[in-house]
Order: C-alpha cells, then sequence, then structure tokens
C-alpha cells in the first residue's frame, strides 16, 4: 500500500531524548508512546527550529507551521464567560480574555474593598449620631433652668433639641453673673421698654474742617514790646482785654488805672504779624462755619 505523500519528505530532528533521529512523514502521522517518551517535545521542534526539514519544492513559510499541543490550546482557546461549550479561539482573544478576567478580578477585589468601607463608614455615621444626640439631650438638660428663667430668650427654639444646640454653639461666649443677666432680660422683654430716639449718623464729609486745627497760631513779631508781652505768655490776654475794654476806658488801663502810653496802640499792633492775623481771621471764619455745620447736623437728628 503506497502512502500519500506531503510536501516535506524528511524530517531531522535533535532535542532532548532525540539525537540526529530522521524519519520521512507522510500526508498524516501518528507518534504512540508513554507519558515521558518524548512526544510533546517533538511537537516543541517542529516550532522552535530543533527540528530540520527536507522539503519536495518550496518551503513553506514558517508561519504556515502549526501545532496544535496544550501550550496552543492554552494560549489560543479560552472559555467565554464561564459559557459551558463557548471559547474565543486566537492567541490575541486568549489573552484579551486573559486581561479581561485579570480586570475582572480586580474589579471584584475592589469593589469588595469599596462595600467594607462603605460599611465601616455607615457604622461611623451611625455612632456620630447617636453620639450627637446624646450631646444634644445633655444640652437640653444642662440649660433646663435657664431656660425656663429666661422664656422669651428662646423663640422658635423651645422644641428643637438639635436645633437649640446648634444655635447656642454659634453664639458668642460671655461671662455675666445673674443679676446682670436679669437686668438684661427685662431691658430687651421687660413690659415697660425704655424709649431711644432713632440714631442719626453724620458724615463727617457735611462738617467743615480745616488745616489751622493742626497748626499753632503764634504771632512772630519781633519787636521788644512784642517780645515783653511774648515773654510774660501774655500775648492772648493783653489782645482780648485790649479789645474788651479799650473803648470803654477812656485812654486809661483798665486795669491800674494809669494813663496809657501814647504810642500803646501802635505797640500793640506791632506784636502780632500779618501771618497771626491772617490765621487768626481764617480760624474765626472756621468756627463760624463748624457752629452752622454742628447746628444743622442737631436739626437733622430732632426731625
Amino acid at each position: 500500500m503506497n502512502k500519500v505523500k506531503t510536501a516535506i519528505t524528511g524530517i531531522t530532528i535533535n532535542a532532548p531524548t532525540y539525537s540526529n533521529v530522521s524519519f520521512n512523514p507522510t500526508l498524516i502521522n501518528f507518534f504512540y508512546g508513554k507519558n515521558g517518551t518524548g512526544k510533546s517535545t517533538l511537537a516543541k521542534a517542529f516550532l522552535d527550529g530543533s527540528a530540520a526539514f527536507n522539503w519536495k519544492s518550496t518551503p513553506f513559510p514558517k508561519d504556515q507551521i502549526l501545532v496544535y499541543n496544550e501550550e496552543f490550546i492554552r494560549k489560543n482557546v479560552q472559555s467565554y464567560g464561564n459559557i459551558p461549550g463557548v471559547f474565543t479561539i486566537s492567541e490575541v482573544n486568549a489573552e484579551k480574555k486573559k486581561l479581561a478576567d485579570e480586570k475582572s478580578a480586580e474589579k471584584a477585589t475592589a469593589d469588595a474593598q469599596a462595600e467594607a468601607v462603605h460599611d465601616e463608614a455607615e457604622k461611623i455615621t451611625a455612632e456620630h449620631k447617636k453620639d450627637e444626640s446624646n450631646y444634644f439631650q445633655e444640652i437640653w438638660k444642662k440649660t433646663e433652668a435657664t431656660r425656663k428663667k429666661y422664656p422669651d430668650t428662646q423663640t422658635g427654639y423651645k422644641a428643637d433639641k438639635d436645633k437649640f444646640a446648634t444655635k447656642l454653639a454659634n453664639m458668642p461666649m460671655m461671662s455675666a453673673s445673674d443679676e446682670e443677666c436679669e437686668a438684661l432680660y427685662r431691658t430687651v422683654f421687660g413690659k415697660q421698654r425704655p424709649r431711644y430716639e432713632k440714631y442719626f449718623h453724620v458724615h463727617t464729609d457735611q462738617i467743615s474742617v480745616s488745616p489751622l486745627m493742626e497748626t499753632s497760631i503764634v504771632s512772630r513779631s519781633d519787636t521788644p514790646f512784642a517780645n515783653f508781652i511774648r515773654a510774660l505768655g501774655s500775648m492772648d490776654w493783653v489782645s482780648a482785654g485790649h479789645n474788651a475794654y479799650h473803648k470803654k476806658a477812656d485812654g486809661k488801663c483798665p486795669y491800674c488805672q494809669r494813663d496809657l502810653p501814647p504810642k500803646f496802640e501802635e505797640d500793640l499792633a506791632t506784636c502780632y504779624d500779618e501771618q497771626y492775623k491772617t490765621d487768626l481771621q481764617a480760624l474765626g471764619k472756621f468756627i463760624t462755619n463748624y457752629s452752622q455745620d454742628m447746628d444743622l447736623a442737631l436739626v437733622v437728628c430732632n426731625i
């Protein structure tokens, strides 16, 4: 019986358990042997170059030599979604399936961790709510006497413990005796409440100002009489007295009743230089304007 030949006329193998072993394959060949006799080694040799092929004509490309063994199944055949009898074929799909399985496993682990964290968060939240409720209850209990003593201070907060404690926590701290608290309570919530006039704010830009308020107004005259009066520190006193009495004194000193020197008016005039007179005049005008502005402010406040 003639066997059907193939494009490969001979194969020589050099691999573990095989040393320069040759055979002439036909179209279909069967290899029998016990475990460990080299059947899997023989299959690997066809792919890794340990087997030398003799071709009848042009050799096949390497990628056309296929070996379907356990390694091929492991790389190329994967169950799809753990559905019995459904598989993916090809090394690329198998790698994708393997990666997808790994990611699914990672997701399952992450989901489990997230669920554990969520459960722990719910536990902590429940404990917090319990502690908060106890805190509100304790605040309500410790403020009972004060709340009953000053009931009008808690309008809108008399029935809700949580709302009352939250409002109390946001109030500024203050220290006061019982007497001070009672007096303040009577003032705010008493039947006889004091009446106050409406407050009006007067803007400072409505009131006259002058740089003279920051200036020392003094005479700088250098005459002997001026120096004498300035040395006594009586410049303003002499000027005020002269203005008040010189028309009534009939040429006499209003204090000692002696006749005034003939040049007294002239000497007195030389005590005050022009700058002093100018500043004094401006100051008088400022006083007049300021008084008028304040009178107007009082009128506005009394409307």
